[in-house]
């Protein structure tokens, strides 16, 4: 049996070619294009353009804090409150080093300068400084804070003032708006109380006991710590999502769904639960177990 082979026209190998070329081209943009809008829409992917140096600070801190974390994990075990106060001032610190006040572009990368020590803002600077400080501040005076827990110093409500607002800022830095909008807006409703109508009014309370309840106290109820922990995990899991869907696989889409899912249950039931106990069982708001206010 004889095979006739017929040669493929010229023309038809090169509109071939093109083609795929064609469509190579258009994946590659697509790609870009998504990475772009990537970029500019989402919160956690708005990192600031590092120089040199305070890259290597950044890249040496994070080791840092990652040295901490397995040492705490394998050999060494902290008291929980000093364990939390390391991590917070870590991770507060950072976030002010990497994540900028608006969206910034490679090109507008400032120049060190006394206003901007390794090309990052002073307020930046500043503001790291006092995330650190306020976090390290409770496990430093922990043994007398156990002597005045309900009636704070000065320095004590200052301090967690610091923190509440660097928490706030870091948060929107990070995050995104939304979350910093909801906390301030709870802070004021347990500040400004007596001024609302119904079944929302409340005995209200100074802004010194909102911050030793938000600051100086650990929540004792079981239900509020596990809610605690399941809101930190989605906030994680939320966070490295991006990295994940971008260097590993697409399919790590389900992990930015599930921190979502965890984040939004969580936080529901936070708020869910002073509703309860201020609304049917009658307990003032910041109030402890035998409905009196700590």
């Amino acid at each position: 049996m004889v095979r006739l082979a017929f040669p493929v026209p010229a023309a038809l190998t090169t509109v071939s070619g093109q083609r795929d070329r064609m469509s190579l081209l258009d994946a590659e943009k697509s790609a870009a294009e998504l990475a772009k809008l990537e970029a500019e829409l989402d919160p956690e992917m708005q990192f600031r353009p590092l120089g040199v140096h305070a890259g290597w600070l950044v890249a040496g801190l994070l080791f840092v804090l990652s040295c901490f974390h397995y040492y705490t994990a394998g050999f060494g075990l902290l008291p929980e409150v000093t364990h939390r106060g390391i991590h917070l001032a870590f991770v507060l610190g950072l976030i002010f080093l990497v994540f900028p006040f608006r969206r910034m572009k490679a090109s507008e990368l400032p120049k060190s300068s006394l206003l901007y020590p390794l090309g990052i803002s002073i307020v930046d600077w500043l503001l790291a400084i006092g995330a650190v400080v306020s976090s390290l501040y409770v496990p430093w005076v922990y043994q007398d804070l156990v002597f005045r827990i309900g009636n704070p110093d000065p320095a004590d409500w200052i301090m967690g003032t610091i923190m509440i607002v660097v928490l706030l800022e870091a948060t929107r830095r990070a995050v995104g708006i939304a979350l910093p909008i909801i906390a301030a807006s709870l802070m004021i409703y347990a500040l400004y109380g007596p001024y609302l109508p119904g079944v929302f009014a409340h005995p209200g309370n100074t802004w010194k006991s909102v911050v030793n309840h938000l600051y100086l106290t650990s929540v004792g109820n079981k239900l509020k710590i596990i809610t605690t922990w399941v809101s930190f995990g989605g906030v994680i899991l939320d966070l490295v999502s991006p990295w994940l869907i971008s260097y590993v696989s697409p399919l790590f889409v389900l992990t930015m769904l599930t921190g979502d899912t965890l984040m939004t249950v969580g936080f529901l039931i936070m708020m869910v639960i002073p509703l309860y106990e201020m609304w049917v069982l009658n307990q003032p708001l910041l109030a402890g177990k035998h409905g009196k206010e700590e």
